[in-house]
């Protein structure tokens, strides 16, 4: 039994170095693999990180670049909107001249106040002062946020002026005597309206005449032509 745990241990001892080296080999073997793969690994992120930098620095720009659209097309959004708004406004403001102006003749020249009961001076007056401030409203804001040319300002001066020619004639109690459909004044109100309507909207040059041909005289049936005369009131 001792002869034989001599004998192992003289084996064992013989072997070490040879077993020393062979771990120390391996040992070294996958150090130089490991470094290799780190070498791989440090190659690859050289390559890649520019691409990821680069890929994150379009997904970023790309993201704010599309919210600056969104907020852009938002805001243009709710403007034409409030144009719209503010458009539809001034064909009413329109139309209520047309209905004072008839309104105010009948009342002073045409059939006299005893033939209107419910109608009185001051109100009409009244209801046309109304109107010419919502209209003085249009031109603040249109002046406020417009970038207008010398021929926009030039149209809206204009209209205003024509405008306010009602109210003036119900102030001074005289009827408003645009009394045929070529008469100056009349052929520029209705001439201006379509381009102030035009500014409003912001949907650029218009043919201003076509109004006064949609308008025109000429349309009436021939009977109703013959009794009120070749320039009757429009």
């Amino acid at each position: 039994m001792r002869k034989t745990s001599v004998t192992l241990l003289t084996w064992f001892l013989l072997c070490m170095p040879a077993l020393a080296q062979t771990v120390g080999g391996s040992a070294g073997a996958i150090s130089a693999n490991a470094q290799a793969r780190w070498d791989k690994v440090l190659d690859s992120a050289a390559v890649e990180t520019p691409k990821l930098v680069t890929s994150l620095v379009v997904v970023g720009l790309g993201w704010l670049i599309g919210k600056r659209l969104t907020v852009l097309w938002s805001r243009r959004q709710r403007q034409n909107e409030q144009d719209l708004e503010v458009a539809r406004e001034f064909h009413e403001l329109y139309g209520d001249f047309f209905a004072l102006w008839k309104l105010w003749n009948y009342l002073v020249r045409d059939l006299g106040a005893e033939a209107l009961p419910g109608a009185s001076r001051w109100e009409i007056l009244d209801r046309a002062c109304k109107s010419e401030v919502k209209v003085e409203s249009t031109l603040v804001r249109l002046a406020s946020e417009r970038r207008l040319t010398p021929g926009d300002i030039e149209t809206l001066g204009r209209f205003r002026q024509r405008y306010q020619q009602l109210r003036e004639c119900i102030r001074d109690n005289v009827p408003l005597e645009w009394d045929h459909s070529e008469h100056p004044d009349y052929l520029e109100f209705k001439t201006l309206a379509p381009q102030v309507a035009a500014i409003i909207a912001g949907i650029g040059p218009v043919r201003p005449q076509l109004l006064t041909k949609i308008t025109s005289n000429v349309y009436e049936t021939p009977n109703r032509r013959k009794r009120r005369g070749p320039q009757a009131g429009a």
